[in-house]
């Protein structure tokens, strides 16, 4: 675990998740950051086999960190609106229409005239869910505006999704977002 932290801290509930999945599904204890496994003397050499195989795992985390920095999107999104986008009222997971709990927006925000309803957008099918919600929002003539965040509109969406989405709110990248709407 030491020569793990030295490139890779395991600091979020997220990567913690993924720490722990691997221990477990190997049969690994974990205690202040030692790893350990319980076996008897005749159970030694494979229980030996599993846990340098589960070292491996763990120490190679470093190299799932890109992919795990992209699972923590919503995360880090959500961690941005809640610190930085206080004076607005953030309301997570607001539903306008209340018969259509289906219909659900990932932040509102309280301004006048009308409510900001903004998405994180990282793949094709929330876009879509995000388009879709937003045309239903519109011919229930809600009063809103929304905004698309996400992380790689070019390389993460498809052509279409992209001209959907363009066509149903603003984009916006993420870092593009936390710079333009950081507390003044």
């Amino acid at each position: 675990m030491i020569r793990l932290s030295y490139s890779y801290d395991v600091d979020t509930p997220t990567k913690r998740k993924v720490l722990d999945r691997i221990l477990s599904e190997n049969g690994i204890s974990e205690d202040r950051g030692r790893l350990y496994i319980d076996t008897t003397a005749a159970h030694l050499y494979p229980a030996l086999l599993q846990f340098a195989q589960t070292i491996a795992k763990v120490s190679s985390m470093q190299a799932f960190k890109r992919e795990v920095i992209h699972s923590l999107f919503y995360e880090t999104l959500g961690d941005f609106v809640k610190t930085s986008l206080l004076r607005y009222r953030p309301l997570e997971g607001y539903t306008p229409i209340p018969e259509r709990d289906d219909l659900e927006v990932d932040w509102r925000f309280d301004v006048k005239p009308r409510s900001i309803f903004l998405y994180g957008v990282k793949d094709n099918a929330k876009a879509r869910l995000a388009a879709l919600t937003c045309r239903e929002f519109q011919i229930a003539r809600v009063q809103f505006r929304s905004v698309i965040v996400h992380e790689d509109f070019e390389n993460g969406l498809s052509k279409k999704d992209q001209k959907v989405i363009t066509n149903a709110a603003f984009p916006r990248y993420l870092s593009d977002f936390k710079k333009r709407y950081r507390p003044y």
